[in-house]
């Protein structure tokens, strides 16, 4: 699917998570709400203003858990993985940068995750090619591991430092994560990562909508993790502004809720939609992973898909601890489509959903 790939916060309410206590009431079961936070350029990789100042304004909404994302580059052939780009694209955020704002929402009360992402290098721009698409046989795999260990390992020990609360091991890396082969490699990354993280840390995977079904070590995680971009009506019922309506966008979500249900059931764990979000155009439900479906606007059938989803949901809190939409508006993301602001009609009504938790 097409990313805008940078810095990502997840922002969720504090209400509704996993671990939370027994006897609480029904509506403090709801799914948290949350919001990716992301930035690509340049001038954001070593200031931290910007994520600091993002999570000012969440806080006051009243969210209160925050999972931040970073990133790093693999060369396919060499399966060496760096900061840098060999093709000039935008480095990620600092581990400062990181700190920074890892302590800044402690500061603010919120509980913090960190979400890193591998890229694969290329020519075009990030995400240019899919990360889901990397493979190796099983004589490369064992490199492969080597290097993304030292990263992910580095990342957890930054979680661990920083009183982190929730550390992802993998995301999208849809090839690799459904390869037998690698399984045991998995399992040893898992394991290894538990000893480098303190107890307290929960870990967990991102996985791409269309094969969460397929990854065979959710039972050494704590949690599932699903990035939701279903389809939620076809062309017919979609196309035209306005169009489709909340009604059949709540239909829509019927499959896949049951689906993702299941899931949660057959392997005993709690659910995280990690990233969730449509753009201002038509069609967006009917692919919500495509940042520019046409070139019709249709805000009407974005707003659609953010009260069907909401409502949708609102009653799955006792295996759905949470979705994060994506993603939040601030410098740096400019040319991304799925900006919401702070004053918007989307956020006033995601505000009212989390008032009523």
């Amino acid at each position: 699917m097409w990313k805008w790939i940078a810095l990502v916060a997840a922002i969720t309410t504090v209400h509704g998570v996993a671990n939370a206590e027994p006897n609480r009431g029904a509506a403090e079961k709801r799914p948290a709400i949350g919001f990716v936070i992301v930035a690509w350029d340049e001038a954001t990789k070593s200031n931290p203003r910007a994520w600091e100042r993002s999570l000012e304004q969440l806080s006051a909404a009243g969210v209160r858990d925050v999972t931040l994302v970073t990133y790093r580059f693999i060369d396919r052939k060499t399966i060496k993985i760096s900061s840098a780009s060999a093709f000039g694209l935008d480095s990620p955020p600092s581990n400062s940068v990181l700190r920074a704002t890892l302590r800044k929402a402690k500061r603010l009360g919120m509980r913090v995750s960190l979400n890193p992402l591998l890229e694969i290098d290329n020519e075009d721009d990030l995400g240019g090619v899919w990360r889901g698409e990397l493979s190796y046989s099983a004589a490369e795999l064992k490199t492969f591991f080597a290097n993304y260990g030292e990263y992910i390992l580095s990342m957890a020990r930054l979680v661990a430092a920083e009183d982190g609360y929730r550390l992802y091991v993998g995301s999208e890396l849809k090839s690799l994560s459904a390869n037998r082969n690698a399984l045991p490699h998995w399992k040893n990354l898992i394991r290894q990562t538990r000893l480098v993280a303190s107890p307290q840390v929960k870990l967990s995977y991102a996985a791409n909508y269309d094969n969460a079904n397929r990854i065979p070590f959710w039972s050494d995680l704590d949690e599932i993790g699903i990035d939701a971009y279903y389809p939620l009506a076809t062309r017919a019922e979609a196309r035209g502004t306005g169009q489709p309506s909340v009604d059949v966008i709540k239909q829509g979500w019927r499959a896949p809720l049951e689906k993702v249900r299941k899931l949660s059931r057959q392997h005993d764990k709690p659910v995280v939609f990690t990233e969730w979000g449509v753009v201002p155009f038509d069609l967006t439900t009917v692919d919500p992973w495509d940042w520019e479906p046409t070139k019709s606007k249709d805000r009407q059938e974005q707003f659609n898909a953010f009260q069907a989803t909401l409502e949708a949901i609102r009653s799955e809190g006792d295996w759905l601890t949470a979705i994060t939409c994506w993603h939040w508006a601030m410098p740096g993301n400019d040319g991304s489509n799925y900006r919401v602001h702070a004053n918007s009609k989307i956020m006033d009504l995601v505000s009212k959903h989390t008032g009523e938790r």
